[in-house]
């Protein structure tokens, strides 16, 4: 299966492609199916599209990932400013005093680090982990794409929401739950969760390779398979 991966960056000079609109408004649909028609978590809406104002914002890229011309993934950065803040924090007032608390929040930014939110990943059904190697691969390239991201931009932290389900997976890779709350667009009580963009980087590369070594057994496997049962075939002939 081959996948594309494509940026977007919402800034205005976004309006000068007709591609890259459309990919948005792709991404936007996806989320639609997803947050509005699978899961029901958020209300219909005549444009059958899920965006805010972040979505439209110079400090936002969304990563997405195509399968034959379709859209099946997407995940999106937000880069922290005074101006603008973060979704999570401009969401949720007693967010940031929380956050200065658990990991020294001001401290950091004042010291030259520089945050980012990821937010809205998103998978079609048929794309997620449980339905098999490549919908596995597709998380890792979204993910692996934000972090070569933040390296080239120098972005060094990543906070957000984790679906609680999917909390030991985010620990696994190099992210620190630092404490819960309701997230506004499920509904679910959540962690906040931390990460440098280093270390994150290497857990997720490491699951990559686990990935991969894992598809190849099972192709070479299948492999096996086939070959035993065209052996047996030639046999009984």
């Amino acid at each position: 299966m081959e996948i594309d991966l494509i940026r977007i960056n919402c800034g205005k000079y976004i309006e000068k492609s007709d591609f890259f609109k459309k990919c948005r408004e792709d991404v936007f649909r996806l989320r639609y199916d997803v947050y509005c028609r699978e899961m029901r978590v958020v209300k219909e809406n005549s444009e059958e599209m899920l965006c805010d104002d972040y979505d439209f914002n110079s400090n936002t890229v969304i990563f997405s990932a195509g399968v034959e011309g379709r859209i099946v993934g997407t995940l999106r950065l937000v880069r922290f400013s005074e101006r603008f803040s973060l979704p999570i924090l401009s969401g949720h007032k007693d967010i940031l005093p929380r956050m200065d608390k658990a990991i020294s929040f001001w401290n950091k930014v004042y010291g030259g680090r520089f945050f980012t939110e990821a937010s809205r990943f998103t998978l079609l059904k048929d794309f997620r982990r449980n339905r098999g190697s490549d919908g596995r691969l597709i998380s890792i390239m979204l993910m692996l794409d934000y972090i070569e991201y933040c390296k080239d931009f120098g972005l060094t932290d990543i906070v957000g929401i984790s679906n609680p389900n999917l909390l030991p997976f985010y620990q696994k890779i190099g992210f620190k739950p630092l404490f819960f709350i309701k997230d506004e667009l499920t509904g679910i009580e959540s962690p906040i969760v931390h990460g440098e963009v280093n270390s994150v980087g290497q857990g997720i590369r490491r699951l990559k390779i686990k990935i991969t070594f894992l598809k190849m057994i099972n192709r070479f496997r299948r492999f096996l398979v086939e070959w035993v049962r065209g052996d047996y075939i030639s046999r009984a002939k």
